[in-house]
């Protein structure tokens, strides 16, 4: 059998000579090998912001150009939504519990506050829904991608009888399929950021 396979006659203590060293080894003493641990897919963190409204403004840009790029689009097309945005929270995160239980008692001390009897400007705090590209971008028809969201501050200012212990401002916006959008259904609504404002 030796003869068969080497060609020549050989004795079984030559044959095992003649046997890989390394083979020897691995079958005497076989090496561990690492196991085979399956790779789970990443879960992407969602995009969450806690802190001031000046802090807001300085993380916000940050948090639409990484959403941007998620969604193969330039941030800067949205320039004007993020100044808006800015603005916006900081504004209505002036609002205090004392400055709406100053016009609550108009409408009989209980339920929502008109905001607007703050001053107009307060009007865009109302929410829930706001829609910064229709409102201020002069190319909102031609979008196929917009910027949408809601502002909520039924805990901070809704009712008049918690005003000395306000809640947080609670702001969400998202990108979501625009008016030119061929196919709204196969645009993916996608979150910007959830922010809180104490």
């Amino acid at each position: 059998m030796l003869h068969q396979a080497f060609g020549h006659d050989m004795t079984f203590d030559q044959f095992v000579k003649n046997l890989h060293p390394l083979a020897c080894d691995e079958l005497i003493n076989p090496k561990p090998h690492a196991a085979i641990v399956p790779i789970a897919p990443t879960i992407p963190k969602k995009p969450e912001f806690h802190g001031s409204a000046d802090e807001f403004a300085l993380a916000f840009p940050g948090f639409l150009r990484q959403a941007a790029i998620a969604r193969g689009l330039d941030a800067r097309t949205f320039e004007s939504e993020a100044n808006d945005i800015i603005a916006r929270v900081k504004l209505c995160s002036q609002i205090t519990g004392q400055m709406v239980h100053s016009i609550a008692p108009k409408y009989g001390g209980a339920g929502i506050a008109r905001l607007s009897d703050l001053g107009s400007q307060y009007q865009k705090c109302q929410g829930p829904f706001i829609a910064p590209s229709l409102q201020i971008n002069p190319n909102y028809k031609a979008m196929d991608v917009q910027i949408t969201g809601s502002i909520n501050g039924s805990a901070r200012w809704a009712d008049p009888y918690s005003w000395k212990t306000p809640g947080p401002l609670q702001i969400s916006i998202e990108f979501s399929p625009g008016p030119h959008a061929s196919r709204p259904r196969d645009v993916p609504i996608s979150l910007i950021v959830d922010a809180t404002i104490p």
